[in-house]
């Protein structure tokens, strides 16, 4: 989803463990650059940005410019077979964003012990429709 120079991916998870996940901090992994993480948040894509308006409500956390990291919110818990829609808010940096990758880590806490879980993403983004670029 695009509005302006900003871009909105989205990816969905789910939970295949016999118990609940709590779902803590993302990290977009941007090998390439090219783009910057403006914000984040547990729900699907135009549910609500930090610079667009909200959809029905929902929460959204914002990401420290300097390390990624995200600065506050709350988690999320996903139950058994559950799933969740992370969307993460990038400020587009080139012109057309064609062959930049994008992957993101996630931290949860299942029966006590934390781990880290990477998604698979955008292998390229040159599949993501953009305005005022090649179509793919």
């Amino acid at each position: 989803m695009q509005r302006g120079r900003d871009l909105q991916l989205g990816v969905e998870l789910i939970n295949l463990s016999g118990t609940p996940v709590t779902l803590g901090q993302v990290r977009s992994i941007l090998p390439l650059g090219g783009l910057r993480p403006i914000s984040q948040q547990w729900e699907p894509c135009g549910a609500i940005s930090s610079s667009w308006p909200a959809i029905e409500g929902g929460s959204f956390v914002f990401i420290k410019a300097s390390t990624g990291e995200v600065e506050t919110g709350s988690s999320t818990v996903l139950p058994p077979n559950g799933t969740a829609w992370l969307s993460v808010t990038f400020k587009v940096l080139v012109a057309c964003p064609g062959p930049l990758p994008v992957q993101f880590s996630v931290s949860y806490q299942e029966n006590g012990r934390t781990g880290t879980a990477q998604l698979p993403g955008f292998p390229d983004l040159g599949q993501v429709t953009y305005t005022g670029c090649k179509s793919p």
